[in-house]
C-alpha cells in the first residue's frame, strides 16, 4: 500500500503493476478535486453573508488606501431576513461614502460580487 507524500493531499491505495495506470489516474484526479475544494473553501469563506459584518468590514478600511474590495454573497441576512443585493448595497454605500469611499465597479462571481470602491478626492 502507497503512503501519502509530503505535500499531496489524498492517498493511493495500490501501486500494483497491472493497475498503475488506472490508479494513477484516480490519484491525480483526487488531488485536483481537493485542491479545489481548499481553493473554493477560501473563497466561500471570503464572501461575507451579512450586512452587519459588511458594515464592520467598512468601518475596518484604512483611509488612505486607494482602492478597496468588499465580497458579498448573492443574498445578504439583515437580522435573519433576506435582503436584495440591491437593498443591501444602497446602505453600504451610505457607510462607504461617508468614509470617503465611491464606486469603482463590481465583479460577478458563483459565490456572490465583489464590489470595488475608490477613494474620493476632496
Amino acid at each position: 500500500m502507497a503512503t501519502r507524500k509530503k505535500g499531496q493531499l489524498t492517498t493511493s491505495p495500490e501501486w500494483g503493476r497491472h493497475l498503475r495506470p488506472l490508479l494513477k489516474r484516480w490519484f491525480w484526479k483526487g488531488e485536483r478535486r481537493a485542491v479545489l475544494g481548499d481553493v473554493a473553501a477560501e473563497v466561500n469563506g471570503a464572501y461575507l453573508d451579512s450586512v452587519d459584518e459588511i458594515l464592520l468590514e467598512v468601518a475596518s478600511w484604512d483611509g488612505n488606501a486607494p482602492i478597496v474590495e468588499l465580497a458579498v454573497t448573492h443574498a445578504p441576512q439583515h437580522r435573519s431576513t433576506a435582503l436584495s443585493i440591491d437593498v443591501a448595497m444602497a446602505i453600504v454605500m451610505d457607510t462607504a461614502l461617508a468614509r470617503g469611499y465611491g464606486p469603482a465597479g463590481r465583479d460577478e462571481s458563483m459565490q456572490g460580487y465583489v464590489y470595488r470602491y475608490q477613494r474620493i478626492d476632496d
